[in-house]
């Protein structure tokens, strides 16, 4: 993302309360917005990106299909779309809502809003975006889980909304 973009700080309640660079969301503890996005081919296998080596937050694990910072005035809906097309080079109809949900982990305080999609096309990742990408079962991304190899964030939306 460039430099200068900025993010929302939210309240407990998700309002709006403040805004701050999207470079130093996660310098000092502030409540903002995310979205990820659980990207799924008709196997029902779900495809996960691998965050680069270069990353500040979790380099090197795997994490959920997208994960994008909702810009200022930006939807959920609208991160979510910008997401697949930024990250995996896709534009998806439908987005199915999966739920909400706050995370506290240190340095990132993120309402995360989870929307899932089936795509069966040709995904074509951004290596400026992720190091790698591919499609696993559930039980393979319980195995990463288990080993320790994804992000906090991705552990917590698979425990509370993977359902087999």
């Amino acid at each position: 993302m460039p430099e200068g973009k900025f993010v929302e700080i939210v309240d407990q309640n998700d309002r709006v309360i403040g805004r701050i660079e999207r470079d130093r969301v996660h310098d000092k503890p502030v409540l903002h917005r995310s979205v990820h996005v659980w990207v799924f081919n008709s196997r029902k296998e779900i495809f996960l990106q691998k965050r680069p080596k270069t990353m500040k937050q979790y380099p090197a694990l795997w994490d959920s299909s997208v994960g994008e910072h909702t810009e200022i005035g930006e939807t959920y809906e609208e991160t979510a779309q910008r997401g697949l097309k930024e990250e995996l080079g896709i534009k998806v109809t439908k987005l199915e809502y999966v739920g909400k949900k706050a995370i506290l982990d240190g340095t990132c305080f993120e309402f995360i809003t989870l929307f899932r999609t089936v795509f069966d096309g040709g995904i074509m990742p951004d290596k400026r975006e992720l190091e790698d990408g591919k499609f696993f079962s559930p039980k393979k991304a319980a195995w990463l889980i288990k080993k320790g190899k994804t992000t906090p964030f991705f552990v917590e939306l698979f425990r509370g909304y993977m359902h087999e």
